[in-house]
């Protein structure tokens, strides 16, 4: 008995014993971080003492320690072996008997995110932006015992949209702000072997580009005149299209040329981890020579093609590179899964949720237009057959510029994703998100793709915008949380990338939603009207609000002017706001874009013009603006738009633009009224032919006698692009009684 008793004492004292950590300023961060300390794990030590020295004002210590890394202590505490065989982000922070602190990790980001998720989880600090962090003042600050053991559960995670002031601005994304969200690719615009040694780098995409590699790979500008069968054979002859190439991909030459620039680009960037392999944009058909059309016949769809050729490419570089990644698209074109192929165990598959319903969760099942679909038939057939998927989500406000209903859908999306995938996601925000002042997506985006099951994503959404908006927060809050409700209680899915689609309304887009929002707006205007940095954040938050109001105008001009709202304050409040981000930006492209926009929705207030639906901001006034790059988008296959006239107008010649000039063929009819109520043809259904020489697909009738109307409808459907797939229904221009061609639709 007695030899039980001393085994059971030895057994006991063996164990590890946890005191409770009480900090009051009397921790620091011990300076042994061992000899063979990385420059991330100085940082991590850098990071942690000026920071509870913001918390707690002066450090009165050291009482008791914080040791960090692969200091002696850390390797006393856990063992060389055990530290080693962590995950290059995998984590532990643990407390001992006597209240010591230890944080350490894999190398070369462990120690360093420890550090980052104990200020963070932990101490109570948030760097919500770049420009914006949130520091305790605290006292005291109780954390009981500490046994903690993270990774990440994705590899890869990165999201544009939060590094810089504007996503387009041309600035070098802030590599500290990203490490201090557990980033760890900053999106950059060029690439860079290493954001900073001192961040533990970056999980790289090669060179040349990080997506749609192929254009870059193989650049039309230069191979199409050296080597012109690299390229697909389209109606009988080959066709090089810059970002929009195709390629003949049974061409084994063509096999060999990327497998040499690959070898070419990943010498000179030995650190990446993926390599791009992927179509360009706006691709338009497979090569029609004999082999690439057995692929096709072979994997059924295109994306066997690509997966084809990308697992050819990855065999002959394996050896050479056998911890990377050869990445092809599943987007557009190619989303749909192939057929009898398999992706090799170095290939992986990037799936783009392009096209998506998005106002509920994609596995929503109210989500059934094209979100549960995108699941069922895109991600879960793509898992069986590819062990390395990668996502490439759109999280922005839908059209850009209009309000994003529910940004707390990002959590169960990201929850599904896990299921589906280790490797990583990339989360597309974008301009929508710093004009309408929601940052809050880049800082809720960063724990998401760490751990997406350990959020509260409202708790964090409510901190923020207390915080960031200052004494205007509330409303701010409210204002999202209304439209989340709103939203919510209707199960409203089919918001696109582009925006709603007009034919069934969107309760958060009703002139009632909108009216409680701009009261909200006014509110939080004075409240911050002291704070001169408040301010200008709230304005920005209102801004998708503002755009809504300006794009509706002509359907609420009666009830704005009921609730005393002036549609020129509007618009001046808008455009001074968006002029002052444009002045502090400096250099952006996309937010003159953007004021070039709120403009010419203000010059079209007095067109008159409706829809049977459209899509976003494409409004029926679009299609009657005297400019042919802007139209009308209908969203679906068949719609019409109308304008009505002041007095009835005599029409003898129509030139009706209907799409751009990558569609074939298109059907259309026009009508007219003199009533509203009682239609007759104008011109009888037809059909609209592409020409070479023309950069629109155009009709151009000379009525066989005039006809008066007060209103002219022209509908539109089955419009066919290259493959016979069906395009939705646009209406770019038209032009009454024209004596010419306008200009713009023959091809200089």
């Amino acid at each position: 008995m007695k030899k039980i008793l001393i085994l059971c004492f030895l057994f006991a004292a063996a164990l590890p014993v946890w005191a409770n950590v009480v900090m009051r300023g009397n921790y620091y961060a011990h300076h042994q971080l061992g000899e063979d300390a990385t420059p991330a794990e100085k940082t991590a030590r850098e990071e942690l003492l000026s920071h509870l020295r913001l918390v707690f004002g002066r450090i009165t210590g050291p009482e008791k320690n914080i040791h960090i890394g692969r200091s002696p202590h850390c390797i006393r505490r856990f063992g060389k072996k055990r530290l080693d065989a962590l995950g290059e982000e995998e984590f532990l922070i643990e407390s001992d008997n006597k209240g010591n602190i230890y944080i350490t990790g894999g190398r070369p980001r462990g120690t360093l995110y420890g550090v980052y998720y104990f200020l963070d989880r932990l101490v109570g600090i948030r760097w919500y932006t770049p420009d914006f962090t949130y520091i305790p003042k605290l006292k005291k600050l109780e954390l009981g015992t500490l046994k903690i053991h993270e990774k990440p559960k994705f590899v890869y995670r990165c999201t544009s949209g939060g590094f810089v002031p504007h996503r387009y601005s041309g600035h070098r994304p802030d590599p500290r702000w990203a490490a201090r969200n557990l980033y760890n690719n900053t999106n950059a615009a060029h690439h860079r072997q290493h954001v900073s040694d001192e961040f533990g780098g970056e999980y790289l995409w090669s060179l040349p580009l990080r997506c749609h590699g192929m254009i870059e790979l193989i650049p039309s500008k230069i191979y199409f005149k050296t080597n012109p069968e690299f390229f697909a054979i389209h109606k009988g002859k080959r066709v090089g299209r810059g970002v929009a190439s195709d390629y003949c991909l049974s061409n084994p030459a063509l096999l060999e040329e990327t497998v040499k620039r690959i070898r070419y680009f990943m010498k000179k960037m030995p650190g990446a981890r993926m390599v791009s392999v992927q179509e360009g944009d706006y691709t338009v058909a497979p090569c029609e020579c004999k082999g690439c059309q057995a692929l096709l016949k072979k994997y059924v769809n295109e994306s066997g093609m690509w997966l084809d050729f990308t697992n050819r490419v990855a065999e002959k570089l394996e050896k050479e590179f056998p911890d990377v990644i050869f990445v092809t698209f599943a987007y557009d074109r190619t989303q749909k899964p192939p057929q009898n192929i398999k992706a090799r165990h170095n290939v992986g598959v990037q799936i783009c949720a392009w096209g998506i319903s998005r106002g509920v969760p994609y596995d929503d099942p109210r989500n059934t237009y094209r979100g549960k679909k995108f699941v069922d038939n895109v991600i879960k057939p793509w898992s069986r057959i590819c062990k390395n998927l990668v996502f490439w989500d759109y999280i922005f406000s839908p059209g850009h510029f209009s309000q994003d209903p529910n940004p707390m859908i990002q959590v169960q999306n990201m929850q599904m994703f896990s299921r589906y995938t280790k490797l990583g996601v990339f989360n597309e925000n974008g301009l929508g998100e710093f004009l309408n002042g929601q940052p809050f997506k880049s800082f809720l985006m960063g724990r998401l793709e760490w751990n997406p099951f350990n959020v509260d994503a409202v708790a964090e959404h409510k901190l923020f915008c207390y915080r960031y908006y200052g004494k205007g927060g509330k409303y701010i809050f409210e204002y999202w949380k209304n439209l989340r409700d709103v939203n919510e209680k209707q199960g409203f899915c089919n918001i696109l990338l582009g925006g709603t689609i007009g034919k069934i309304p969107a309760e958060f887009e009703s002139f009632e939603t909108t009216m409680k929002s701009y009261q909200l707006y006014l509110k939080a205007l004075n409240a911050t009207k002291d704070s001169k940095i408040e301010n200008a954040r709230v304005r920005n938050a209102f801004i998708g609000m503002q755009y809504h109001i300006l794009l509706n105008y002509k359907k609420w001009k009666k009830d704005l002017q009921a609730h005393n709202i002036n549609i020129d304050d509007v618009y001046q409040a808008l455009i001074k706001r968006l002029e002052e981000i444009d002045a502090e930006v400096g250099t952006a492209d996309s937010t003159e874009r953007f004021i070039g926009s709120v403009k010419k929705l203000y010059s079209m207030r007095n067109i008159n013009a409706s829809a049977s639906n459209y899509y976003g901001n494409s409004i029926p006034e679009r299609a009657y603006d005297g400019n042919l790059k802007t139209y009308y988008h209908g969203g679906v296959q068949r719609s019409w738009c109308q304008r009505e006239f002041d007095d009835p107008v005599e029409i003898k010649r129509l030139i009706t633009v209907l799409a751009g000039k990558s569609n074939l063929s298109c059907t259309y009819k026009i009508t007219g009224s003199l009533d509203g109520k009682t239609w007759f043809d104008v011109v009888k259904e037809s059909k609209a032919i592409q020409k070479g020489s023309h950069n629109y697909l155009f009709a151009d009738d000379t009525l066989p006698k005039p006809v008066k109307v007060k209103f002219l409808r022209t509908t539109v459907w089955k419009v066919i692009l290259p493959q016979n797939r069906i395009n939705d229904a646009t209406l770019h221009e038209q032009f009454i009684n024209p004596t010419e061609l306008p200009k713009g639709l023959i091809r200089k």
